[in-house]
């Protein structure tokens, strides 16, 4: 909560509102710990200062930026995120390190497991450059408790990135490598060869394995890109393996075109089909992409292209990719970009 006579710091209370299929809504307002109120003011200028992920009934996980600045030091900090395990009453009942003292704030997913009794995944930025670090932590126990299991990191100079829960237990990782330096001096030095500009790969990370394991090419391309960008992985309802949604920025002269192409493979790594996502208008400036649950996705894009880049339209597409048309809000209705498709395809927005 911003403090109104204070721009800099922001008051120790936090406010959460869990969304239930139902559309029920559960209200908790909570006071934060004496030890963490020296930190607000800290927390309030960093990157990803806080999140909240609901846990297992009747729990939830806030995390947040450690600040602690270096004895002797000016303007010299180590941070570290935590996380605090909440019940649904705002009583807190257990306290995580979700990463190790670094000189930055780290910021980081969690992926729940297809079973929820198996717990979830942690990924997050171990370090400036290329690295990833994971760790693996148990559901919560009947005592209010959450039990670290497995943990290690993952080299990789990803452009972009994408987890995802598997359903044998595991976990996916998608990403991106951007190769267009590596191409061209391999051009200058190789005549008539071709190289990939841009590659997307996939690695797996399975329920028993303490490592993932070695990565498989998913797509690669010899077009000139600015970004090729992992959208969204899932599990689809009408095929087998799995599904990857790539966003391509192709370089036209002096203009970028926006195209989608979807990549179907199997946990073996082989990638079985691969098609192009049309876009009913090229001009379209996408705010996001949300996989429906039973097949096909959502797509959403700002109404007022580089005017008004919060309410948002949305455009269903069923699993080919194929459009199927404009969601039946009405169009007095300004849905902000604010949303989230629930399990059952049902879609709460917040209206502004």
């Amino acid at each position: 909560k911003q403090n109104p006579n204070d721009t800099t710091c922001i008051e120790p209370q936090l406010y959460f509102r869990i969304i239930h299929q139902d559309l029920n809504i559960t209200r908790i307002n909570v006071d934060l710990p004496s030890d963490m109120q020296s930190l607000v003011c800290e927390m309030w200028g960093t990157k990803n200062k806080y999140f909240g992920s609901v846990m297992k009934p009747p729990y939830f996980l806030v995390s947040y930026v450690n600040v602690t600045k270096r004895i002797g030091m000016d303007n010299d900090y180590e941070y570290y995120r935590a996380g605090l395990l909440m019940d649904w009453d705002g009583n807190f009942r257990d306290f995580i390190q979700m990463t190790p003292v670094q000189d930055f704030p780290s910021s980081g997913l969690i992926i729940h497991n297809v079973n929820p009794e198996n717990g979830f995944l942690w990924l997050y930025s171990a370090s400036r450059n290329n690295t990833l670090g994971w760790t693996k932590y148990s559901t919560v126990h009947e005592n209010g408790t959450i039990t670290k299991l497995s943990n290690g990191t993952f080299s990789t100079t990803a452009s972009s990135a994408f987890p995802f829960a598997m359903v044998d237990g595991g976990y996916g990782l998608a990403y991106t490598i951007n190769k267009t330096n590596e191409t061209q001096l391999n051009k200058n030095n190789i005549s008539n060869a071709l190289y990939a500009n841009w590659e997307a790969y996939v690695t797996f990370l399975r329920p028993d394995v303490k490592e993932f394991m070695k990565p498989f090419l998913l797509y690669e391309t010899t077009e000139q890109l600015s970004k090729l960008l992992i959208y969204s992985c899932n599990t689809p309802y009408d095929a087998d393996g799995y599904k990857c949604l790539l966003r391509l920025e192709m370089i036209f002269g002096n203009s970028t075109q926006i195209l989608f192409k979807q990549v179907w493979f199997l946990t073996s790594g082989s990638v079985y089909k691969i098609e192009d996502v049309p876009l009913e208008n090229p001009n379209y400036e996408v705010n996001d992409i949300s996989t429906l649950f039973y097949g096909g996705f959502l797509m959403t894009i700002y109404n007022k292209k580089g005017t008004d880049n919060s309410s948002v339209t949305g455009f269903i597409y069923d699993s080919a990719g194929n459009p199927n048309g404009a969601w039946d809000i009405p169009d007095n209705v300004r849905v902000s970009d604010v949303y989230k498709i629930l399990p059952n395809n049902t879609l709460w927005g917040v209206s502004t």
